[in-house]
């Protein structure tokens, strides 16, 4: 299929998209075709991935491409890497500046602390002589992938499905889901966990080992876990340092569902949920308490257990308090 601006207008039209937004995901999943075909030591994560996962994935939004590099990979294979993947040539009418003619990485470090760096870069494009240029595709590094990559059938908004050899295992994406629950809970990852269990039986196993790894590395008390099973986590004390006490967890949902432009007085800190989700205001909850039972439902119906506070004493250590730390605490993992 050759991509086209009227293609993608037509899109755009039909499914609810912003035409800005079309452009740019038609243009990131070329940019994940030509990755594709040249493989390499990087491992696909993020939205990108959970909306294959879930029903009707069209309607999860993408907000980047998210990579993680394998061991041993630095900034000279992923610069290789890049070159690589933006001087492939495809007859799709989307072609690349070659990452050669710009070649740089920003260093950032929001991940959990600076033992995951990650590097940011902004790639060129064009949709027949229509240029794009894509900001924020990310590149972690030194995540512990356990369970390990595994092959992806993707398929794309555009043009026919093709196989993605290394993805992020739907178990270690949603361990990292439930970690941010536990740090600095984020709406949008507790929708992705809902939509995710929707459509998937997970080997919970596999997520709690994964998720008490990432606890272990940033001495998160494994009990904090009961706050979803219990319903209890719009008592998280995140929700209200958003606003200096001035709101609770579920004014802070009435303004992340809200089709109007955010509270100017309360900064989120995320997406809101038009951003993320096609159709969510008509098609997902109304109210707080509605999402926070789902969850729960979901999470029990798995085979997920209450934490004894006897069993997370190991992990009651203070945790990072870098200013570094903090941010990223704060921020979280995209996606």
């Amino acid at each position: 299929m050759k991509i086209d601006l009227t293609t993608i207008r037509k899109y755009a039209a039909h499914s609810g998209l912003s035409e800005a937004t079309a452009q740019r995901i038609a243009v990131e999943e070329a940019f994940l075709r030509r990755a594709a075909l040249v493989d390499g030591p990087f491992m696909l994560k993020g939205s990108y991935v959970t909306s294959q996962q879930i029903d009707e994935g069209w309607r999860r939004i993408p907000g980047d491409l998210d990579w993680v590099g394998l061991d041993g990979v630095d900034a000279g294979v992923l610069t290789a890497w890049l070159t690589a993947v933006t001087e492939t040539e495809l007859d799709d009418g989307v072609r690349f500046r070659s990452f050669s003619e710009n070649a740089f990485l920003r260093m950032i470090e929001y991940a959990m602390d600076d033992d995951f760096p990650t590097v940011n870069t902004d790639i060129v494009a064009w949709i027949g002589e229509h240029k794009l240029e894509i900001r924020d595709m990310d590149v972690s590094f030194g995540l512990k992938l356990e369970p390990p990559p595994q092959p992806l059938l993707y398929r794309p908004r555009f043009g026919a499905p093709f196989m993605v050899q290394k993805s992020v295992a739907a178990e270690l994406q949603m361990a990292w889901k439930l970690h941010q629950c536990l740090v600095r809970p984020r709406f949008k990852d507790m929708l992705d966990l809902i939509l995710v269990l929707r459509a998937n039986t997970v080997d919970v196993k596999l997520v709690w080992k994964a998720l008490e790894d990432e606890c272990r590395h940033d001495k998160t008390p494994l009990e904090h876990f009961n706050w979803l099973l219990d319903r209890t986590i719009g008592e998280h004390p995140a929700w209200r340092r958003l606003s200096n006490g001035r709101y609770d967890a579920g004014e802070c949902f009435s303004v992340w569902r809200s089709a109007l432009a955010a509270n100017g007085a309360l900064q989120l800190w995320e997406s809101q949920l038009t951003e993320v989700y096609i159709g969510g205001r008509e098609l997902l909850w109304v109210e707080f308490e509605q999402l926070v039972a789902e969850l729960a439902m979901l999470l029990e119906g798995a085979g997920f257990l209450r934490q004894p506070v006897a069993a997370t004493e190991a992990f009651h250590r203070e945790a990072p308090t870098g200013l570094i730390d903090t941010l990223a605490r704060w921020i979280g993992r995209r996606d």
